[in-house]
């Protein structure tokens, strides 16, 4: 099954953002990674932990955390992945993984939620790693 990514991209770090995505588009989705450290593929790990909400809560703390979460949730026929990426210079790209049949309907879900910041679709291409690469 092939899946487009539909992504709202937020060019300034915003946790509140974050958390009305995860309120309002995350319920029932879980953590795909058990073990979190950060950041990640860093020199120097900062902070550890296995509990998804810990590590959730470290990388809204403040600018220069980056860190991927990769969540599923096999319930939801609509979109069964998510991504949330929190960039080094604070930009965040907060995506839903969904079929075809409903790429339209989540784009506009997602405008009508997030009216301010661009909501983009990518089909093969990685999430932008910062605001420079989004503009």
């Amino acid at each position: 099954m092939n899946l487009s990514d539909v992504y709202v991209f937020v060019d300034a770090f915003i946790p509140s953002i974050v958390r009305v995505f995860n309120e309002k588009y995350l319920e029932g989705f879980k953590s795909m990674d058990s073990y979190y450290e950060g950041s990640k593929y860093a020199s120097e790990t900062i902070f550890e932990t296995d509990s998804y909400s810990e590590m959730f809560e470290f990388g809204l703390g403040g600018i220069g955390r980056p860190f991927t979460f990769y969540l599923e949730n096999h319930h939801n026929k609509k979109y069964k992945q998510s991504i949330i990426q929190i960039n080094r210079d604070g930009s965040m790209c907060l995506a839903l993984s969904t079929i075809f049949k409903y790429e339209v309907e989540l784009c506009q879900s997602l405008k009508f939620s997030f009216p301010n910041y661009k909501v983009l679709v990518s089909n093969n291409i990685p999430l932008p790693s910062s605001k420079e690469l989004n503009s």
